[in-house]
């Protein structure tokens, strides 16, 4: 049965990509693309189109009939001259660009315009020193397809777009649970609780430690941190395994580097441990001790599946010893497959809850509900409330949050909200039905209240200290630049880095499955039960 349902999770995001890489794009199949004539002068744009339709596809004849050099950009809106934005930045803003199109030369383009940007009002422009000041710009329209073949495109560009982020992150994903897995068959964690019992800083940086070391699968982490507390764990080192288990973890880091930039990467990281350190602080002022020895007898309602991963540990003495070990192999396999079959459910509906949000929800919905205009102090502290309260009810936890957090910031929530928003994948509502079931109510809304302040409060530090170092060192760019067309630019599929990486990363998954096939887990290591966080399995109360 475990084969089945790794096998059935593995063939669900093949099919989603091969679906998505295989679907139409728009337009007519039989009439071919539209043809448009661009002509770029010294100094003006003009265009033989310049209303266009959302998914139908337009083949750009771009003529240079002027005496100096050009370039051929189209931007999504009237960015004006954006002094002091690098080429670069400028690149990663536009939807489309040809560059050096010499005098008498003619370039050509082929372009569909996303559903995304229908009812905008992109911008034709060279953006060459003094060009487009000097008037080389040109604004069009794009209109939203009708009828039946808009309600197919829009389908298309769903499941496009999920394809997309999945794509670009398989090898990273692969890499981490691999990592993951080796530290939970090299390292034992059976002595985890019997030396958390305090919490003193020695205690919460192990919890810390032995939550970063184990999988990243929220329900596991919590079902651990259950176990570590109700065996006689302080609470505070208990939260910081807990939280360490999700947010700490390589998988989740070399995903956000892959997705969102090296600059979430490290803010989530360093982020981390501030928030444990708020939590080992605000627990301690508050400390609820009549309270937390009710949580820790409290006795749990309806049949609560096991979460927690058994111990299959490498042989060996040595690391080298375990590294050479085939059994040791087969558990790392094992533990990838046990972590793999409670994540991949998160992680489908995020990246497909990411792909709807970005093409059904306009940017003017983002901008509205993420205050923007206000001043600086009181923006960072609204985004950093509403990004934890916008992942209470997306359902969406562990690895899958990520697409969904890019999808947000691409919408206009600050940094450090989108940091909150990743950070509250603890507060999902599932999760917080189950805290009752482990704790009952008063212990329950305690932690979710002491997660959600600190936080709130972490996010905040943590884009006052990166908009810092960004006005230290702006060439650094601590603070990245929001591409307000991550959806597009994802969804385009090229022989790349990442293609030879995956395919790689492909034939790390056979090996993988071949070892669980031919070597199934024991029973007391079958944890179907909860793969794919099925909430079934959690039993009523």
């Amino acid at each position: 049965m475990k084969h089945r349902r790794l096998f059935g999770a593995i063939l669900v995001f093949l099919l989603l990509l091969l679906a998505a890489c295989g679907a139409t794009r728009g337009g007519s199949p039989t009439s071919g693309p539209q043809q448009v004539q661009v002509t770029e002068a010294d100094f003006k744009i003009t265009s033989s189109v310049t209303t266009f339709t959302a998914g139908t596809s337009y083949h750009l004849v771009i003529t240079n009939a002027g005496r100096t050099a050009h370039e051929f950009m189209i931007m999504p809106s009237d960015m004006g001259s954006m002094p002091g934005m690098s080429m670069g930045e400028m690149d990663k803003m536009a939807l489309a660009k040809v560059e050096n199109i010499t005098p008498g030369q003619t370039r050509t383009l082929d372009y569909t315009f996303p559903a995304s940007t229908a009812g905008s009002h992109p911008q034709f422009a060279c953006y060459y020193p003094g060009h487009y000041e000097a008037g080389m710009k040109l604004d069009v329209t794009v209109n939203a397809q009708q009828g039946a073949m808009a309600v197919f495109d829009t389908f298309d560009r769903i499941l496009l777009t999920a394809a997309g982020m999945t794509w670009h992150i398989i090898w990273s994903l692969v890499l981490g649970f691999l990592i993951s897995g080796m530290v939970q068959a090299y390292v034992s964690r059976a002595r985890m609780s019997h030396v958390l019992g305090r919490a003193r800083l020695k205690e919460i940086a192990l919890a810390t430690g032995f939550g970063a070391a184990s999988s990243s699968c929220s329900y596991a982490a919590i079902a651990a941190s259950k176990s570590m507390f109700k065996r006689g764990a302080h609470l505070i080192p208990a939260l910081a395994f807990m939280f360490a288990s999700t947010n700490l973890v390589i998988e989740l880091g070399l995903v956000l580097w892959q997705m969102m930039g090296w600059q979430f990467a490290l803010a989530e990281w360093l982020g981390g441990i501030v928030l444990v350190a708020l939590v080992a602080v605000l627990v301690k002022l508050t400390y609820p001790k009549k309270l937390v020895e009710e949580g820790r007898r409290f006795h749990e309602t309806g049949t609560v599946a096991a979460m927690d991963h058994g111990d299959e540990l490498a042989p060996g003495r040595t690391l080298w010893e375990k590294l050479r070990s085939g059994q040791g192999w087969v558990f790392v396999a094992h533990y990838v497959a046990m972590d793999w079959s409670m994540v991949w459910k998160d992680m489908l509906i995020g990246f497909l809850v990411a792909g709807v949000l970005g093409v059904l929800v306009p940017g003017t919905f983002w901008n509205a509900l993420f205050v923007q205009s206000a001043p600086t102090p009181v923006q960072v502290v609204e985004n950093a409330i509403v990004g934890p309260i916008i992942a209470v009810i997306s359902f969406v936890c562990s690895i899958g949050n990520v697409p969904l957090a890019a999808v947000l910031f691409a919408g206009g929530i600050t940094f450090g909200g989108a940091i909150a928003f990743m950070y509250a994948d603890l507060l999902v509502l599932p999760i917080l039905n189950i805290y009752r079931k482990y704790y009952g109510w008063r212990l329950a809304a305690y932690i979710a209240g002491v997660l959600f302040a600190t936080m709130v409060l972490t996010a905040i530090l943590i884009d006052a200290v990166f908009a810092g170092l960004d006005r230290l060192f702006p060439a650094v760019h601590f603070i990245p630049t929001a591409n307000p067309h991550l959806l597009h630019h994802v969804a385009t599929f090229s022989f790349d880095y990442t293609a030879v990486l995956n395919l790689l990363s492909f034939v790390v998954i056979a090996i993988l499955i071949y070892l669980n096939v031919k070597h199934p887990m024991m029973m007391h290591m079958d944890h179907a039960a909860h793969g794919g966080h099925d909430m079934a399995a959690i039993g009523e109360a």
